[in-house]
Formats: structure tokens, sequence, C-alpha cells
């Protein structure tokens, strides 16, 4: 069947973060554990790095909401479909990246004006930047410049890349498609930056966030592709006690 995005109210919105923070919270230690692999590359030529895995960190999170809701172990996951979105993930990256980077650049030369207008014309007193102490924060500031910039239809290529295992410019295309059919993705999109921006004033924020936004991800891409909603699967597991042992046992 081709994979073909439907429009769907904006009261859905609150469906997925609902559903959201329940699949956020079966595997917290996981998202954690993600994030805190990138906290590290916030210096000098790492940062480039970390600003070009964002993405990837987005893409792994909606991966391990795949596998919260299936409540399967995420090793099984990646050891059956290997990293989420590889080397087509890399080229959308890359090609998105340019521009993520001239908006940044706009952006810093509008709060440069407006500090010079406080300022009253003056050259302000140079202060250090919190971004530059906090990994949080600059991990933080790196994804609101992606979700302001590319943000409504990085929202839906993302799973696309991660768990359809197509092209980059079939997942772009259909990324697009699905943004045109629900444009209240631009406000929502709109307000995560803002909210992620705000994110830095507690930096720890930082790991609650990244879980629920992918999880909303994963659920907003079920929902638009596919129609279905939250459907939490539990493994059934037989665990015999030690009488049913000692007694089974010839």
């Amino acid at each position: 069947m081709e994979l073909e995005p439907h429009a769907v109210p904006p009261s859905h919105i609150l469906r997925w973060f609902r559903g959201g923070l329940t699949l956020s919270t079966r595997k917290p230690l996981w998202f954690v554990l993600l994030v805190a692999v990138l906290l590290p590359l916030d210096h000098g030529l790492w940062a480039v790095a970390q600003f070009l895995l964002v993405p990837a960190l987005l893409a792994c999170g909606v991966v391990l909401a795949f596998a919260a809701e299936r409540d399967q172990a995420v090793v099984e996951i990646l050891r059956a479909n290997g990293l989420p979105g590889g080397w087509p993930l890399a080229r959308a990256t890359l090609l998105a990246a340019p521009l993520v980077f001239l908006i940044a650049q706009m952006i810093g030369w509008m709060l440069r004006g407006l500090a010079r207008l406080d300022g009253g014309g003056t050259a302000a007193t140079a202060t250090p930047s919190p971004l530059s102490f906090d990994p949080a924060n600059t991990l933080l500031s790196m994804l609101f410049l992606w979700f302001v910039s590319v943000g409504p239809v990085l929202w839906f290529t993302l799973p696309l890349l991660a768990l359809e295992r197509l092209s980059a410019r079939r997942a772009i295309a259909l990324g697009f498609r699905a943004y045109a059919r629900n444009l209240y993705m631009a406000m929502l999109t709109a307000l995560l930056a803002i909210v992620l921006a705000m994110g830095t004033l507690v930096s720890i924020s930082l790991f609650p966030l990244v879980a629920i936004i992918a999880c909303a991800i994963y659920l907003s891409y079920r929902d638009v592709f596919y129609g279905e909603g939250l459907k939490l699967a539990t493994r059934r597991r037989t665990y015999l006690s030690p009488t049913i042992r000692s007694t089974s046992q010839p």
C-alpha cells in the first residue's frame, strides 16, 4: 500500500503529547542515556557535530518510542533494524543544516541588534553566556534552532527515515506533504521552539522535553500516516516461583 499522509484535526495534538508522556515513562533510562551521549560535545568543533546530530537524537527517540509502545527490548530493535535512518538520515541532515545555520545567524544578528538598542547605541558590557558553561543549555538551543527553522517538515520526516527506511528524497517529500495537509504544525513547532528556549532556564528539563517530544513525533506519524493511536502492548512474561520450579524438576 502506498504511504500517504492524511489531515487530522488539531485537537489530536493533545492526544499525541498525552501518549508521549506515557511512552516516555516506559523506558526513561534509555532516553536519559540517549541525551547524555551528546552532552560532552559542546566545545569547539565538537559543537558542529552536536548540531548535526540533533536529527539523529530525535530519530533515535522515535525508535525508543516504537520499542516502548511494543514493550520490546531496544537491543532487539537495533539488532533487527540497525541504526535508525542511517545514510538517508545523514543526507537529509546535511541538506537541511545550511538553512538552519542561516536562520541561526539571522537570529544572532537580531539579538545583537536588540542588545545595541537596549544599551542606547553603546557597546554592551561583555558578559559570559550561560550557554558556554552548561552543555544541556547548548543542546536545548540547538534543538530550538532546528524546530524554529525546519520544524514542521522535520517533525514528519524523522519517523519516516527512522521507521520506514525511505530514501531522503522520498521522506522529505512525504514530510512536506504531511505538513501541507496539517498546516497547524507550523504553530506547534514554533511553540515547542519557545518551550525549548525557555527550558534553558532549568537545564534539567532537557531530558523530559526530548523524551516527550520524540514520543509525540512517533505518535503523530502513526496518526497522520496510518490513522492509528497509541496501542500499548505488554509482552507476556512467565515467572516460576521457587516452589513451582522445585516441583517441576524430576
